[in-house]
């Protein structure tokens, strides 16, 4: 009993029609209990459940914002430090193997504890679990690969959410990036992005469609070339958006799947009026060096122009010759990608567009740690020659 309420019980009588302190305190009381067993009954949560929908269409309960995550693959990084400026301490184990470069995106995980790959077998489910997790982020293109990682998650009470950037990023990008912000607890800033993403791929669309300019052939090689010339990629990832920016991909006529070799002779015949290496690698024998520079960059497609074969193409002698990180094209910053070949492959119609503008705009509005780059690189002397630090 309060002493307020003592002290009215022992020298006050309580009033006609009133209850005293202590009966009015029991029933108050009582009423309490009441109001708890009902709530209970019906069911009323006693944490903060998140429940979402992946992108495998499967219903995914987490108990409470995510803050302990492991990431099956290391480019889902990216996606995450877009919503979380804490991205890197929630973080706590990631797919790969320790002697994986590291793109610039992938932020400070090469102090992180690796766990393997799903789809060669080698994730380690036992060290993956012993990190004691609360989520799971999984690949959608490696979902068959992932089963028994992710049955053995469930049986352990971790939830499992499969995202893509990578398969279908023009339909899932937007989805992906709302089931992350679900899943962290940063619902309002994954519909920032969610616009700012929409809003840039509408003015290049939208730019696009009332020009219909024809359509240039290009070859997107990686940037190594052997005596049976290049390795290539069709009908991929963020390269569906190929048909929206007017362009042929002279590989799509001549691979069966999404990736294999072109013949020299084939590239020769197709004279492409644009060539693209993209590039994974880092360390000296990738396009940009380790650290990152933008002279290397040149370096590689001064030499890439000289190969026999690819030295009398059009693009060659027009100077149209670039170079992609591309990680860009596999994670929320294929915004970025898509204005780079805007540019690329229609410069006049898209003279005033600046990708580097757009870059500076992520940084300073969504990133904690900003990018730096360079993530492309011309020879074209009419481009800016990178994105990112020279």
């Amino acid at each position: 009993m309060s002493w307020v309420c003592k002290r009215q019980y022992v020298t006050r009588k309580p009033r006609a029609g009133k209850e005293s302190c202590p009966r009015f305190q029991g029933r108050l009381f009582g009423l309490i209990l009441l109001s708890l067993a009902v709530l209970v009954a019906t069911g009323f949560p006693t944490r903060a459940e998140i429940v979402v929908t992946d992108i495998a269409g499967r219903k995914v309960t987490i108990a409470a914002p995510a803050k302990r995550i492991l990431l099956e693959m290391p480019n889902h990084y990216f996606a995450l430090s877009l919503l979380s400026r804490d991205a890197e301490n929630i973080v706590i184990g990631v797919g790969g193997t320790t002697n994986d470069g590291f793109s610039e995106t992938y932020g400070s995980l090469a102090d992180t504890p690796r766990l393997g790959w799903t789809n060669t077998q080698t994730f380690s489910i036992e060290s993956a679990l012993a990190l004691k997790p609360d989520l799971l982020i999984a690949n959608l293109g490696s979902q068959k690969q992932s089963a028994t990682v992710e049955a053995a998650f469930l049986k352990a009470g971790v939830p499992v959410i499969y995202v893509d950037f990578f398969v279908e990023p023009i339909t899932n990008i937007e989805a992906s990036i709302g089931i992350i912000g679900d899943a962290i607890g940063e619902k309002k800033r994954a519909e920032e992005f969610i616009d700012f993403y929409r809003e840039r791929v509408r003015r290049v669309a939208n730019r696009l469609e009332a020009a219909k300019p024809d359509p240039p052939a290009l070859l997107l090689i990686a940037h190594r070339v052997n005596e049976k010339c290049c390795w290539s990629w069709a009908r991929w990832g963020m390269l569906k958006y190929f048909d929206m920016l007017h362009v042929t991909n002279i590989a799509d006529a001549a691979l069966p799947g999404f990736v294999g070799q072109l013949g020299i002779e084939y590239v020769i015949g197709s004279n492409p009026e644009i060539v693209v290496t993209g590039d994974y690698s880092m360390g000296p024998n990738s396009l940009f060096d380790n650290p990152r520079t933008v002279a290397h960059g040149l370096t590689v497609l001064e030499e890439l122009a000289n190969e026999p074969g690819l030295r009398d193409l059009t693009a060659t002698r027009n100077r149209r010759i670039h170079g992609m990180d591309a990680y860009l094209m596999h994670s929320p910053l294929n915004i970025l990608a898509l204005e780079v070949f805007a540019k690329w492959i229609h410069p006049k119609l898209f003279a005033d567009l600046d990708p580097q503008a757009t870059l500076d705009e992520i940084n300073d509005r969504f990133l904690s740690s900003p990018l730096k780059g360079p993530f492309w690189v011309s020879l074209d002397a009419g481009e800016s020659p990178s994105g990112g630090r020279p």
